[in-house]
C-alpha cells in the first residue's frame, strides 16, 4: 500500500504484497523483512527502489537496505522532483537469522507518499548459488 514517508527521518517501507516467495522467507504482514532460515546462510543479492510522490524538488531522497538494524546497502540522490525513484542493489553475506528490510529518507520539509502501485517501488532478494 502507499505509505507516508516523514521528512528528515528514516521510514521503514512495509512491502505487503508478494509476487514470489517460494519458502516464506519474507514477512509481509508484521515485520516486513526477509529473514534467512536454517540451512540457508550464504551470499544474497538484494535490490530496492522507492518512488515518492513529489510535487517539487527536494534536497535529498535515499533508499537503503538495512541488515540487522544497520545500513548495509544505500543510494543517495539530491535535488529530485516529480515522482523520482531512488534505488540500491548489492550482495550481502547472510547468516541464519540475519534479516534485511528497506528504509527510505527524504527531506522535502513535508510528508511524501511512496507509490505502491508503481513498478518503480519494489524490493527483491535471492540467494547466489556457487559463491
Amino acid at each position: 500500500a502507499n505509505q507516508s514517508v516523514s521528512t528528515g527521518s528514516w521510514t521503514k517501507i512495509n512491502f505487503n504484497n508478494e509476487k514470489i516467495d517460494t519458502d516464506g522467507k519474507y514477512d509481509n504482514s508484521s515485520n516486513y523483512r526477509f529473514t534467512v532460515p536454517s540451512g540457508e546462510a550464504g551470499k544474497y543479492y538484494f535490490g530496492a527502489s522507492i518512488e515518492l510522490n513529489m510535487t517539487s524538488a527536494v534536497g535529498s531522497t535515499r533508499t537503503q537496505i538495512w541488515k540487522n538494524g544497520s545500513t548495509a546497502i544505500r543510494s543517495n540522490q539530491g535535488g529530485q522532483a516529480y515522482y523520482h525513484s531512488t534505488a540500491c542493489y548489492g550482495v550481502l553475506n547472510m547468516a541464519v537469522g540475519d534479516y534485511v528490510e528497506v528504509r527510505c529518507y527524504q527531506n522535502s520539509g513535508g510528508i511524501l507518499t511512496s507509490q505502491a502501485t508503481n513498478t518503480d517501488t519494489f524490493f527483491f532478494g535471492y540467494k547466489l548459488a556457487g559463491v
